[in-house]
């Protein structure tokens, strides 16, 4: 290859990798998801909220949790009486695998994250007449980039 092509190859290959992380928890969504069934509220910033509880002590929901931690992929999560009775991972490479403790949440659990002072930067998607939200990413330390991480909610089903 000459000269003159590797910075255009460099170029391209940043540009893959770049698309291919924007990419990344994207999945499948299922059209049922009620966090899009109205506008977006604008997300908010706090070091802690007042946002209310999910009501329904018993439900299912799919969970992806982003962080520098082992990613395991989407989580269908059962929820009775208040308390996870089941995980399940349903994509990635760890499909059928065991699910790991710190991904094992109620939808109660992450909106107490969310209003949780101790939390740090916390940023709260939450669409205009959800019950849930649609993400919360909690940043405990501002300088520390790797010490974040998302939870995203999705596919909740009360019942």
């Amino acid at each position: 290859m000459s000269t003159w092509n590797r910075p255009l190859v460099a170029a391209a290959a940043a540009a893959s990798l770049l698309a291919a992380l924007s990419a990344c928890g994207s999945g499948n969504q299922v059209a049922a998801d009620p966090a899009k069934t109205s506008t977006s509220a604008t997300p908010t910033t706090t070091s802690a909220g007042s946002y209310p509880l999910y009501g329904p002590t018993d439900y299912t929901y799919r969970l992806q949790v982003l962080c520098f931690c082992p990613l395991v992929g989407p989580v269908d999560i059962t929820v009775k009486d208040g308390q996870v009775t089941g995980a399940r991972i349903v994509g990635g490479m760890h499909k059928g695998g065991p699910v790991p403790t710190y991904v094992r949440k109620t939808i109660n659990d992450i909106i107490a994250i969310a209003n949780d002072p101790k939390s740090g930067d916390v940023k709260v998607d939450w669409p205009a007449g959800a019950e849930v939200p649609r993400s919360v990413a909690v940043n405990p330390m501002r300088e520390a980039a790797d010490a974040g991480v998302t939870y995203v909610i999705r596919d909740v089903s009360a019942g």
